[in-house]
C-alpha cells in the first residue's frame, strides 16, 4: 500500500487547478513571479540546503564594476584598482505552517484507494480519484490557500523594505506613470509604458522585466488586448501580443505598497529561498510521525516547482486518540541584490534592480 505522502501525490495530479471554490487560491503573484522561469532562468539560483535536509551557509561575493574615473591618460606601472569583493551572507528565518486533522480510518482508506489507481508505482492513465480521495484532497487544498497567502504576505513585507533607487529619479520612492486617460473615458495610453521601458533601459535591466501588482496597472494590462489604435495611431495589437514585460496579478500589493502601486523586478534581482527539513535521512517514520515533502499543489504555468514539508503526526492517546494531524509548512526568506551593487559615482549607484511605481490616470 502506498505511504500517505506518495498517495497524496497520486490524488493531487487530478485535483489541482480545478475551478472549484474550495480549491481556488487567491492570486499570490509575488511568490509566483519569484519562482517563475523568467526570474530563475539566467540567474544564479541560490540554495540554502544541500537537497537532503541539511542546511548550508550561503555567502554571495561580488566585485564592483569600475568607472571611467578609474582609468588614466598616461602610461604607468602602478595599479589603479585593487579589486575588493563585497560579501553578503544569505539567511532565511521565516516560517509558516498549517495543520489539518485527519482520522485514522480516512488515512487508511485513502492510501488503499490511491494504491488501486497505480501500476508499477505510476498512476494508471485516465483513472479518476475516488469520492473519498476527492473529499480528502479538498481539505488539503483549502488549507493550502491560507498557507500560500501567509507566505506571500511575508515576502511582500520583506520586499517593501528592499527597493533600490531608480537611476532616472535617483530615488527609491514610487515613480508615477500615466497608463489611462480620464478625458478619453479612462482609455489606455502608451505614455506610462514608454516611461517604464525607458527606465528599464537606463537602469540596464537585461531580459524581460517582471511586474507584480493590481489596481490601475491591471486594468491597463487587461485592456491592451482589446481595440486597435488610439487617436495618435498607436496600434495596441503589437504590445498585446508581445508585451515587453511579464505581469503577475497580486492584490496584496495594494496593501503592502499602497493603492495602485506596483513592483518591477529585473530578472534575478530578488529570489524566494525555501528550505525543506524533511528530505534525505529526515524522511520516513521517526517516532510517532511520518515525514516527507509535498510538491506545491497550486503550481501555475511558468512557475518553478517547489515543495512543502509534510509531517503526519499520530495521536495515540488522550481525547484525540486514533487521529492524525497533517502539518504542512515551509522555511523561507527573500534574497535581494544589495543597494551597494554599484560603486559610488556610478550612474547606477544604489540601484539593485527592484523598482517601485505608482500607476495613475492622467486627467
Amino acid at each position: 500500500m502506498l505511504g500517505y505522502c506518495e498517495a497524496l501525490l497520486v490524488g493531487l495530479e487530478e485535483v489541482a487547478g480545478l475551478n472549484d471554490p474550495q480549491l481556488k487560491t487567491r492570486p499570490t503573484g509575488l511568490i509566483q513571479a519569484l519562482r517563475s522561469t523568467n526570474n530563475t532562468r539566467n540567474s544564479e539560483v541560490l540554495r540554502v540546503d544541500s537537497g537532503d535536509g541539511h542546511r548550508v551557509d550561503v555567502r554571495v561575493r561580488r566585485l564592483l564594476r569600475s568607472r571611467a574615473v578609474d582609468t588614466r591618460t598616461s602610461r604607468s606601472c602602478d595599479p589603479v584598482l585593487t579589486p575588493v569583493y563585497n560579501e553578503q551572507t544569505v539567511t532565511i528565518s521565516n516560517y509558516r505552517e498549517t495543520a489539518v486533522a485527519v482520522t485514522w480510518d480516512e488515512i487508511s482508506r485513502y492510501c488503499k484507494e490511491a494504491s488501486s489507481l497505480t501500476s508499477n508505482g505510476q498512476r494508471i492513465a485516465g483513472a479518476p480519484n475516488t469520492p473519498l480521495m476527492r473529499d480528502h484532497l479538498r481539505k488539503i487544498m483549502a488549507a493550502m490557500n491560507g498557507l500560500r497567502q501567509a507566505v506571500n504576505q511575508d515576502v511582500w513585507a520583506a520586499l517593501a523594505g528592499s527597493f533600490g533607487w531608480n537611476g532616472v529619479t535617483l530615488s527609491s520612492a514610487p515613480k508615477p506613470v500615466n497608463l489611462l486617460r480620464a478625458s478619453l473615458d479612462n482609455a489606455k495610453i502608451e505614455e506610462g509604458l514608454q516611461d517604464l521601458m525607458f527606465d528599464m533601459a537606463f537602469n540596464e535591466v537585461e531580459g524581460t522585466p517582471i511586474v507584480v501588482g493590481a489596481g490601475i496597472f491591471h486594468r491597463f494590462n487587461t485592456s491592451i488586448q482589446y481595440g486597435c489604435c488610439n487617436l495618435g495611431g498607436f496600434d495596441w495589437k503589437g504590445p498585446s501580443s508581445e508585451t515587453p514585460y511579464e505581469y503577475w496579478l497580486d492584490w496584496t500589493a495594494q496593501t503592502a505598497l499602497g493603492a495602485n502601486q506596483f513592483a518591477v523586478l529585473a530578472p534575478g534581482a530578488a529570489q524566494l529561498l525555501t528550505y525543506n527539513h524533511y528530505r534525505g535521512a529526515f524522511t520516513g517514520r521517526h517516532g510517532a510521525s511520518d515525514f516527507g515533502v509535498l510538491p506545491d499543489p497550486y503550481l501555475t504555468p511558468g512557475e518553478t516547482p517547489w515543495a512543502w514539508d509534510l509531517q503526519l503526526r499520530f495521536e495515540d492517546c488522550g481525547p484525540n486518540a486514533r487521529r492524525y494531524t497533517a502539518i504542512v509548512g515551509i522555511t523561507f526568506g527573500l534574497y535581494t541584490l544589495p543597494a551597494a551593487s554599484f560603486p559610488p559615482g556610478d550612474p547606477l549607484s544604489n540601484v539593485n534592480g527592484i523598482f517601485r511605481y505608482l500607476a495613475q490616470i492622467k486627467p
